[in-house]
């Protein structure tokens, strides 16, 4: 496979860029196609991993250590992860505490953070294999159908009904339609001197 050069050269000033390391336009296709699928692989296990380390140092409570009152915290703030990741990553840890299973699962790239922060709810000890059977290699939306057959919406009534009084004989204002706004502003502006 043709790599590029992950090597940086001393210079005067300092390090050569490190923006060569990633350019890939000389590996030809079938090698990139391979680089990525293990490299995506690597990360599911990466992530495995991450998961467990998150779950013990709740587990431990040690986030307290360094002044984080929670294990979201922490991630966010000495771990600097977005508010996002640090919600994603904190539920599947949680979850995957509970449900071991689930580190294999992620490792093996059967599962994505998304499909566990959807179904992490609904796991029971009763249908947690089963559901994570379900899932598997399965888009957010189908994960989030799944989810609608467990959890599903409320129905909704046809009409609105007002909830103050009820208005007699009194015309209600209609409300200016686009032109009238834009109008409204035009006008004050032509009228500014310069």
């Amino acid at each position: 496979m043709n790599t590029p050069n992950t090597h940086s050269k001393s210079t005067v000033g300092g390090s050569v860029s490190d923006e060569a390391n990633y350019r890939l336009d000389q590996v030809f296709d079938a090698d990139l196609l391979t680089g990525t699928r293990r490299l995506v692989g690597r990360s599911n296990q990466v992530l495995a991993d991450l998961l467990a380390h998150l779950a013990e140092v709740e587990a431990r409570g040690i986030h307290r250590l360094r002044a984080c009152s929670s294990l979201y915290n922490y991630c966010v703030y000495e771990l600097r992860m977005s508010e996002d990741a640090a919600f994603r990553r904190v539920r599947a840890a949680r979850v995957a505490r509970r449900f071991p299973v689930i580190f294999q699962r992620v490792a093996d790239g059967e599962l994505h953070l998304t499909a566990l922060t959807l179904l992490a709810p609904h796991l029971t000890d009763e249908n947690h294999l089963e559901l994570l059977a379900l899932a598997k290699h399965r888009t957010k939306q189908e994960v989030l159908r799944i989810v609608r057959k467990l959890d599903p919406r409320p129905t909704v009534r046809d009409r609105i009904e007002p909830l103050g009084p009820e208005v007699v004989g009194v015309p209600l204002p209609r409300a200016p339609g686009w032109r009238n706004f834009v109008e409204s502003f035009a006008s004050g502006a032509r009228a500014r001197p310069r």
